[in-house]
């Protein structure tokens, strides 16, 4: 049986990808600094989000029989379409958290980027079973606009105050909203370890785990409100960030694999500041609600990616 230290050639592999993403981009104003009381949060949906993509890699040609280093890298880039809807609310009183303000819009994902850039070393640990240890960079881009929908509001006051002792119910009427209102763009950065773990079960059928975890996390948003020109700009840093996947893979040949893939990923806790760019910092924002510039703010993210791949070795 070959030993962990021996050392495996290394092979060149690229991957066309295909697949859908499941999930939400989330936008943040908080009330007041280290507290954890809303006053606006955003909701955009990709529910589902298509993308195409490729992938390379470097690493031990046969992994269940030696060690060595290891590379990889993956772009996926999303098909522009409507993926879901965006929901707003606003919990506008200072004194209670009574929801005062919703709409909902259609959400149309323009663009969406996600990079991995990854180094580690793969280590054998038997004919079966392989362990690597990475380090991996993530960048993610999202662009949303929202589109047409209703909103509803409770009633203000002739100075656009909102009438003291009112909640917002379903009942309250719903007023069309035509054309493009906001348009969100999100980006992330992040810093991690992962391993995988790799078993093979026969000479044509195999699959793998792999987890991720770090705080190492930032990111950056701007929101551009189209109605009253009002642009804001956020940045947030060290959060939690959790990314587990696991895949089946059927091998016909030496050279070539097929894949099925499943990776869940979470972004929480992020916080930071969100500065107003263009547009007053008053009644024109949150009615009746004096506010400092910038914002206590904060951003999150979660996605159930499920994909195919078909890797051909070189």
């Amino acid at each position: 049986m070959p030993t962990a230290a021996a050392n495996e050639p290394l092979s060149f592999s690229v991957s066309p990808l295909a697949g859908t993403i499941w999930g939400q981009g989330e936008e943040i104003l908080f009330k007041y600094r280290d507290r954890d009381q809303r006053i606006s949060e955003l909701l955009w949906d990709l529910k589902p989000l298509f993308y195409v993509g490729m992938a390379a890699d470097v690493g031990p040609s046969d992994p269940f029989r030696g060690s060595g280093f290891s590379a990889a890298a993956s772009a996926k880039f999303g098909v522009p379409m409507r993926t879901g809807i965006m929901e707003d609310r606003d919990w506008q009183y200072m004194d209670n958290d009574r929801l005062t303000n919703y709409s909902q819009h259609d959400a149309n994902t323009q663009s969406a980027v996600l990079t991995d850039v990854s180094l580690g070393y793969s280590f054998m640990l038997s004919s079966f079973l392989a362990l690597r240890f990475f380090g991996e960079f993530s960048y993610m881009h999202f662009n949303w606009m929202a589109e047409d929908g209703f909103i509803q509001y409770l009633p203000t006051d002739d100075n656009g105050n909102i009438l003291p002792g009112q909640t917002w119910t379903p009942n309250i009427p719903k007023i069309p909203i035509y054309g493009p209102g906001i348009r969100y763009i999100q980006d992330w950065y992040i810093l991690t370890p992962g391993l995988s773990l790799s078993a093979r079960f026969s000479e044509f059928l195999g699959a793998g785990i792999n987890i991720r975890y770090t705080p190492l996390v930032f990111g950056n948003d701007r929101d551009d409100h189209l109605f009253g020109m009002r642009i804001f700009s956020g940045e947030f840093r060290y959060g939690q960030y959790l990314d587990g996947g696991a895949n089946l893979t059927l091998s016909p040949s030496d050279r070539l694999d097929f894949s099925v893939l499943g990776s869940f990923r979470h972004i929480s806790g992020m916080r930071g500041e969100n500065t107003v760019l263009i547009g007053g910092i008053g009644s024109n924002i949150f009615t009746g609600i004096s506010f400092i510039n910038p914002f206590d703010a904060g951003a999150g993210y979660w996605g159930l990616d499920i994909g195919l791949k078909a890797r051909m070795r070189f």
